[in-house]
């Protein structure tokens, strides 16, 4: 399966999820991942923590989406230094794969509905309910139930495999080059 996805929205990042997990992302866990999405410190979040080095806030209010995340309930790409790639809008494909490599996320799809969006655009609609996603922004794929390992060739290629994961943490941040 190809899509579309349109980084210009993007405030670096792309997030993977089973639909079920979307009413778990509270304002606390919002918070988190907008710090974490901020990578160097340049939004006006960086004022919510005045005299403090970035990195320093960044690991420690983070810990609420990390956790979330290296539980299996969501993948997030960070794409902050990626976004040069992003500006003709780049097809990517998501497809099965025999084998994934080592180096993979697992994700859990209780219900089997995979969501990916772009990160800002979800976070915003989840701030603000009455809000639509643009469609440029999103995907959804059905899938079988279970875990799968995920992983990426940068955002043109996400490959799954349904599997038994290994017992988290996951490694499921992961910043795209």
């Amino acid at each position: 399966m190809k899509f579309d996805i349109d980084c210009g929205y993007s405030c670096g990042g792309m997030v993977l999820i089973d639909k079920s997990f979307l009413k778990e992302l509270d304002d606390t866990l919002l918070y988190a991942m907008e710090l974490l999405l901020d990578i160097k410190g340049r939004s006006e979040l960086i004022c919510d923590f005045p005299g403090e080095e970035w990195n320093m806030v960044r690991r420690r209010e983070t810990e609420p989406i990390q956790e979330f995340c290296n539980n299996g309930k969501m993948i997030i790409y960070l794409l902050d230094n990626a976004k040069r790639r992003c500006d003709a809008k780049p097809a990517c494909e998501i497809e099965p794969a025999a084998e994934i490599p080592e180096l993979c996320g697992y994700l859990h799809l209780p219900t089997g509905g995979l969501f990916c969006a772009d990160a800002c655009e979800l976070m915003q609609c989840l701030y603000y309910p009455e809000l639509e996603m643009e469609k440029e922004t999103f995907f959804e794929l059905e899938l079988e139930k279970g875990w799968y390992a995920i992983s990426n060739e940068y955002i043109d290629k996400i490959m799954y495999k349904k599997c038994s994961p290994q017992s988290p943490p996951f490694k499921n941040i992961q910043e795209i080059r």
